[in-house]
């Protein structure tokens, strides 16, 4: 079947925005006395949910993940959501998407708020369909559970719809739903983490995703 919906992740994918989340999280572990002045080392939190990511890097207990957590979306509703920026090519290449037909939608893990705001402030919130994200509340983070509830929202069967991310999360939601994978190797995963999924293309830019699409 021919693919006519097209699901982004958005962290790694759409934007890049690992100042925002790294000094996030450093401004989280802080209240737990755990200073972190590398904020390379904290790139493993982008991409994975918050709540389990602090649970497994720090060893927190799920009441103290949930603080900081809390913590975290203090900092970055307050600064990191500016702290961002668009990857060259999105906005033309999500023009080109919408000319060509295809319906497109975000499905990620951050909450709906922060996505919603990063996509007006930059001025490409108008060429999504579907915003499908997590809420405050800690519901729908899991990606699998994400993609499910986009493919619901957007009335799309798995073959038809196409998924594209940067992290192996998002490769393993695709793989659950039985739908296509694409592997935006710009973002902040590696390519070895892709080699034990299904993907049916891997792209440098984001100029590649329409060059793949258009040739479908």
């Amino acid at each position: 079947m021919a693919i006519r919906t097209i699901l982004f992740d958005a962290d790694g994918v759409l934007f890049n925005n690992e100042e925002g989340i790294t000094k996030g999280v450093q401004f989280a572990l802080r209240y737990f006395n755990v200073y972190v002045t590398d904020l390379a080392s904290l790139r493993q939190y982008i991409g994975p949910p918050l709540l389990q990511s602090f649970q497994e890097f720090q060893g927190f207990t799920e009441e103290n993940a949930k603080k900081a957590v809390e913590y975290y979306r203090r900092y970055f509703r307050e600064k990191g959501v500016y702290q961002v920026e668009l990857y060259e090519g999105v906005p033309e290449m999500l023009k080109a998407l919408r000319e060509a037909g295809y319906q497109i939608a975000v499905a990620s893990s951050k909450p709906k708020l922060f996505v919603r705001t990063i996509l007006r402030d930059h001025g490409i919130l108008p060429l999504f369909d579907k915003i499908i994200a997590a809420d405050m509340k800690g519901t729908l983070v899991e990606k699998a559970d994400v993609i499910a509830e986009a493919l619901r929202q957007t009335e799309t069967p798995p073959a038809e719809a196409l998924m594209i991310g940067d992290r192996k999360y998002d490769a393993a939601g695709a793989a659950a739903n039985g739908m296509p994978f694409a592997a935006a190797l710009y973002g902040f995963g590696s390519p070895e983490e892709f080699d034990p999924y299904p993907c049916v293309c891997r792209m440098n830019h984001p100029a590649d995703i329409t060059a793949y699409l258009t040739k479908q």
